[in-house]
């Protein structure tokens, strides 16, 4: 019952649709000859092809199947075309993606090892910080001294 209900208020929803548009076409002049203009054209045009058919029925039927032919064979010649790209550059692609990712393992696997060595390296400069600073101190443990006089520091060990 109430889905009766909604289709009847859509109905009359498109009813009122319909008669406000025809209203509108007949009291708006331009409109209303458009109107009469398009469907005078779409008359000619339907007239002239029914006279084509009435004239020619095989002729006509011949010249759309062959038409129709000619798009079928276009559009197989595309999909053949596509086809063949996707075949040969398809393959060219995936060569060079492979290229790729073996280059990227490559870059990585370097970038790994100069880590290690740059790791390596900055060990051996704390070292060499180390031995640098236990140098600058004397055999007694104590840091070199300053002179009142210079300023500079004076080592126990020998300049060689």
């Amino acid at each position: 019952m109430k889905q009766t209900i909604k289709d009847n208020k859509v109905g009359i929803a498109v009813g009122v649709g319909a008669v406000a548009g025809i209203s509108y076409l007949l009291i708006n002049s331009n409109s209303r000859n458009k109107m009469k203009d398009t469907t005078k054209n779409a008359k000619n045009t339907a007239g002239e092809y029914v006279n084509e058919i009435k004239q020619d029925p095989k002729g006509k039927k011949n010249e759309y199947v062959s038409k129709v032919k000619s798009v079928v064979e276009n559009a197989q010649n595309a999909l053949n075309k596509v086809q063949y790209v996707l075949d040969n550059q398809g393959k060219d692609i995936k060569s060079t993606t492979e290229d790729i990712v073996d280059h990227t393992k490559d870059i990585a696997a370097t970038a790994a090892d100069a880590k290690d060595e740059l790791k390596d390296a900055g060990d051996d400069v704390k070292k060499a910080k180390e031995e640098l600073k236990h140098s600058s101190t004397d055999t007694n443990g104590e840091a070199s001294k300053k002179t009142k006089e210079t300023g500079h520091h004076v080592i126990n060990d020998a300049i060689e």
